[in-house]
């Protein structure tokens, strides 16, 4: 299929347009040119049969229909003696009258002809004695007269007389084209001028378009980085904000990927070379005490890995942001209270209590359950698995103002500020001599995370014996379901 770029749409629509706009002017003051000069004409042969009338007025009555081929000379030749109209008579003789272009018919009611011009169209009484303008056809010579017929009364009860006195259209026709022509000539001269410059200012327009496109087309996959192109207009400008926003993204997602496979890689491997080893033993063990504490020790490594790869599945899944909706209506109470009868038999094995305070019976905020029990759970594991042995857990929630506040405290060996310090970097592990390295060092840094999703925040407080996680996270307005 073949592809027509949006350029060249755009310019073969600005030049159709254009002409079509120029056709339409150009038509528009050809006809309205020869409107105005026929209107002029038309004015004029008034101006003339009116003239003629007054050579009828001043002529000695007995030339009349002497003569049926005379003309407008033998008639002025024979006007009366007053010097005035003489002189009018003799300028009027040497009008365009005279030329072959015009022409006359005099007669009387009964279309009898009393004068006419030698190239007078033939007596036709039903348009030439309607009084005003009119069109004569002439199929002796395949023509066509403008004419105007005006009526003259005859005093002493003579039969009255009208004269009808034309011009030829096809000279008419001529001069209106003479004038109407180059009236429309520079439109017509200028419209490829026109036309060509559309093109060139709508290429020029796609300039930064093309710019952008060789930007694109000479990128590599691996080259994310946002696009500056200098000079490009508003809607060009929203579009490079879009890829730019596309393109860090794309980036954000491609550094998480490789830092879940780095992760993943890192976290595993020794685990898998742990239980490789466990199992050679296993396989080489004589007796079967041997072999149940190698057993015992791969199940311990693979419980281990199982943990490790479902934290990483789940950082990784909280790190995309937009994957996971927080548009549930969360009961804080009651979701930390679940999560403390699923793990209270942890810590029992332990010899630990765990308590739960509350002063209401529910309190809830806009956010993901799943989330937030993950959130509760991780803490809660963390006091039981690094607190030691006979500890005593305590998990508070309260509202303060317009925020509950969530704290979970234990009164265990506690840890160093350093280790504070550090406690949300991921795979950081706090060694105690009661923790073997059973953890992830993912839990903190999905806590982290989790809290920040919800808008609240977290402190840490290490206490002598202990330490205290508290965590602030806003209330649903109004605190209803």
């Amino acid at each position: 299929m073949k592809l027509i770029s949006v350029k060249q749409r755009v310019a073969l629509a600005s030049v159709l347009l254009c002409l079509a706009v120029i056709t339409a002017s150009t038509t528009w003051v050809y006809f309205d040119t020869r409107q105005a000069v026929n209107d002029i004409d038309d004015a004029r042969l008034e101006d003339l049969s009116e003239s003629f009338f007054k050579v009828l007025l001043f002529t000695d009555p007995s030339v009349i229909g002497a003569d049926k081929d005379s003309d407008p000379q033998s008639l002025v030749s024979n006007l009366n003696s007053r010097t005035s109209t003489q002189k009018e008579l003799e300028n009027w003789s040497k009008s365009r009258l005279l030329e072959d272009n015009f022409a006359y018919l005099l007669f009387d009611n009964d279309g009898k002809i009393i004068a006419k011009s030698p190239n007078s169209p033939p007596l036709d009484m039903s348009i030439m004695k309607e009084p005003g303008l009119n069109d004569i056809q002439d199929n002796r010579h395949d023509n066509w007269w403008r004419g105007i017929t005006m009526f003259l009364a005859q005093p002493n009860g003579k039969s009255d007389l009208w004269l009808w006195l034309g011009e030829d259209k096809k000279v008419r026709s001529e001069v209106e084209n003479e004038i109407a022509i180059p009236a429309i000539l520079p439109l017509l001269i200028t419209t490829p001028i026109l036309c060509f410059l559309l093109v060139l200012f709508t290429y020029h327009l796609f300039t930064p378009i093309n710019r952008l496109e060789r930007e694109l087309s000479t990128r590599c996959v691996d080259n994310l980085s946002p696009l500056d192109i200098p000079d490009i207009p508003e809607e060009i400008h929203s579009l490079v904000n879009r890829l730019n926003y596309l393109f860090s993204q794309l980036s954000s997602a491609w550094q998480r990927e490789k830092r879940f496979h780095q992760d993943a890689a890192h976290e595993l491997r020794t685990p898998l070379t742990v239980i490789k080893l466990n199992v050679q033993n296993a396989l080489n063990a004589i007796t079967i005490e041997q072999k149940n504490a190698d057993l015992s020790c791969i199940e311990k490594s693979i419980t281990r890995s199982e943990r490790t790869i479902e934290q990483l599945l789940t950082l990784a899944k909280i790190e995309s942001g937009h994957t996971i909706a927080l548009d549930e209506h969360v009961d804080v109470v009651d979701t930390i209270r679940n999560v403390i009868a699923d793990i209270v038999p942890l810590a029992l094995k332990q010899n630990q209590n765990i308590e739960l305070k509350i002063d209401v019976d529910s309190l809830f905020l806009q956010g993901n359950e799943v989330l937030l029990s993950c959130l509760f759970r991780n803490l809660i594991d963390n006091a039981i698995r690094y607190s030691g042995k006979g500890t005593h857990i305590a998990a508070s929630v309260h509202q303060i103002e317009h925020n509950v506040c969530i704290i979970i405290e234990d009164n265990g060996l506690g840890m160093s500020q350093a280790d504070v310090d550090r406690i949300f970097e991921r795979f950081f592990r706090v060694k105690t001599s009661t923790n073997q390295s059973q953890g992830t060092g993912l839990g903190m840094a999905i806590c982290e995370r989790v809290i920040a999703l919800h808008n609240g925040r977290i402190e840490v407080t290490s206490q002598n014996p202990g330490i205290a996680f508290n965590i602030t996270l806003p209330l649903k307005e109004n605190n209803i379901p």
